[in-house]
């Protein structure tokens, strides 16, 4: 994780962000099904999409999601589609730009460059709302 983020800032000319030994437990938990290359797009992801110089925890449960293990060969379960991974990706992107606002929706939606009715309809279709936050 650490040589990925450090890569990323070089390649990308940026400030080295910082995991927080709970965020690199979290991402310990996970399986990676596509390995090494996974990893490094995940890790790309959340460098682009957390605000502030710092990943916890709570930034990675938006793109990084725990899947209990399978018991047995029965119990495998298949790839997410791309659609999911989409709208995860969209979801997580969101969530990422209302908190460097503030919740602000009149705001976010400007920066994001979406009028703030079809930021409103995003919100709704994904359940996200400020409480989530904590």
């Amino acid at each position: 994780v650490r040589h990925f983020a450090d890569l990323f800032s070089r390649e990308h000319n940026r400030r080295p962000h910082r995991f927080t030994p709970g965020a690199l437990e979290y991402m310990q938990k996970a399986r990676w099904k596509g390995n090494v290359r996974e990893l490094k797009n995940t890790v790309e992801r959340l460098l682009i999409m957390t605000p502030g110089d710092t990943v916890d925890a709570d930034d990675l449960r938006d793109v990084v999601r725990l899947e209990p293990k399978p018991q047995g060969p029965d119990n495998e379960k298949s790839p997410g589609t791309l659609r999911e991974f989409k709208e995860s990706a969209e979801r997580a992107f969101l969530v990422g730009k209302l908190r460097e606002n503030g919740w602000n929706i009149s705001r976010t939606a400007e920066v994001i460059g979406t009028p703030r009715s079809n930021l409103y309809k995003k919100l709704e279709q994904y359940g996200i709302s400020q409480e989530e936050d904590g």
